[in-house]
């Protein structure tokens, strides 16, 4: 979770102050109980998964020859393609 909180933040000050709010809200029960999780049960993580845009962006198919190439041995380096 750390993770997530460190790349915006300017310096460990901020970063720590983004994240005490979110460790809190693992033991909150207000929480657990929107997450219909039993009071005794521990959260151990959140994941943020960001607002729906509209789903996925096209990509187009990419064939194997694009990224793979065929070694077959003989100490030597695999030929580039």
């Amino acid at each position: 979770m750390a993770t997530g909180f460190q790349a915006p933040s300017k310096d460990d000050f901020e970063n720590m102050a983004r994240q005490f709010p979110a460790y809190d809200a693992l033991y909150d029960n207000p929480v657990k109980s929107a997450l219909r999780i039993d009071p005794g049960d521990l959260i151990i993580g959140f994941i943020y998964l960001r607002t729906d845009i509209g789903g996925p962006g096209i990509r187009s198919q990419r064939t194997s020859q694009e990224f793979a190439q065929y070694w077959i041995g003989g100490g030597g380096k695999p030929p580039s393609s």
